[in-house]
C-alpha cells in the first residue's frame, strides 16, 4: 500500500504536472494565435507600408520625372533668356547706331538744304547776270547793226573786217555755261 500511496501520489503529481503542462500549452496556444494574430495584423500592415512605400516612390519617380522636366524646361528658358537678352542688347546698339546715322543725315540733309538754298539763290543770281548779258548782247548786237548799216557805203579795206563781224557771242558763252551746269545741277 505504501507503494500504492506513492504510486497514487506520483501519478497525482505527475497529472498535476500534465495538468499544468496543458494549462501551459494551452496558454502557449492562446499566444501563438495572439501571436499569429498578430502577425498577420503585422503583415497586413507591412503589405500597407509596402504599397505605401510604392506608391511614395511612384510619386517620387513621377515627381523626379517632373524635376528634370521642369530642369530641361529652366534651362531651356534660360537659354532663351540669354538668347533674347544677346538679341534686346543687339537691338540697342543697332538702334543707337541708327539714332547716329538719323542725327547724322538729318544734319547732312540741313546741309544739303543750305547748299540747295545756297546754290538757287546763285542760279537766281547768274540767271539775272545772264538776263542782264543777254540785254547788253543784244543792245551790242544792235548798236553792231547799226554800225554795219552805217558803214555799208565805207569802204572795208579802210575798216578792220575782224570788228565788224566779231560776235558778242563770246563774251557770253561762259554766263551761258554757268547756266546749264546749275541747271542740271539743280535738276
Amino acid at each position: 500500500m505504501a507503494e500504492k500511496s506513492r504510486l497514487d501520489a506520483l501519478l497525482r503529481e505527475r497529472n498535476q504536472e500534465v495538468d499544468a503542462a496543458r494549462r501551459v500549452i494551452a496558454g502557449l496556444r492562446d499566444e501563438l494565435q495572439s501571436s499569429s494574430a498578430e502577425k498577420e495584423r503585422l503583415r497586413l500592415l507591412l503589405d500597407d507600408k509596402r504599397r505605401e512605400v510604392a506608391a511614395v516612390l511612384r510619386e517620387l519617380s513621377a515627381t523626379q520625372g517632373q524635376l528634370a522636366v521642369a530642369t530641361e524646361e529652366k534651362v531651356a528658358l534660360t537659354s532663351k533668356l540669354t538668347r533674347s537678352a544677346a538679341e534686346t542688347c543687339a537691338v540697342a546698339e543697332r538702334c543707337a547706331k541708327a539714332e547716329s546715322e538719323w542725327k547724322r543725315l538729318e544734319a547732312e540733309l540741313g546741309q544739303l538744304q543750305s547748299a540747295l538754298r545756297k546754290l538757287e539763290r546763285d542760279k537766281a543770281k547768274l540767271r539775272e547776270g545772264y538776263e542782264e548779258s543777254e540785254r547788253g548782247r543784244r543792245r551790242l548786237d544792235a548798236r553792231f547793226e547799226a554800225r554795219r548799216e552805217h558803214l555799208q557805203g565805207v569802204d572795208l579795206d579802210k575798216a578792220p573786217t575782224e570788228a565788224l563781224t566779231e560776235s558778242v557771242e563770246g563774251r557770253f558763252k561762259m554766263t551761258r555755261k554757268a547756266m546749264q551746269a546749275l541747271n542740271r545741277n539743280a535738276a
